[in-house]
């Protein structure tokens, strides 16, 4: 398991958790996993220094439902290139994971697409 999927198990444990929960949970650990979350997956919007215990639980419940959205919306692009596949334009199918890739600003979703995308250019079965 990578140091990412290890932090990302970490926001999908966290954000079980209800938000009383979550601010009773918030130290100084809690804050540099999140930021090291933040800073390997999503580095386009960096936590602030001087994050309380109400922001950190916002940005848990936040980021896990933007993950969340990201991933769904990652399968579905995945899904499309692979009936795009299979009618034979690997092409079009290259393209949406493309465009997903240069939309999406979870870096871990980022590159599947990437890779992907490769995959189908290619012409490669999944």
């Amino acid at each position: 398991m990578t140091n990412t999927d290890k932090l990302i198990a970490w926001l999908h444990k966290m954000a079980k958790l209800s938000t009383v929960e979550l601010t009773g949970r918030f130290d100084e650990a809690s804050r540099l996993s999140l930021t090291r979350l933040v800073e390997e997956c999503i580095p386009v919007c960096p936590v602030p220094s001087d994050l309380d215990a109400d922001e950190f639980a916002d940005w848990i419940l936040g980021l896990r439902k933007s993950e969340g959205e990201w991933n769904r919306a990652l399968g579905a692009a995945i899904l499309k290139a692979e009936d795009a596949g299979e009618r034979g334009d690997s092409a079009v199918g290259a393209e949406g994971l493309t465009v997903f890739a240069a939309e999406c600003p979870w870096l871990p979703l980022r590159e599947i697409a990437q890779r992907e995308a490769s995959r189908h250019r290619r012409g490669e079965k999944g």
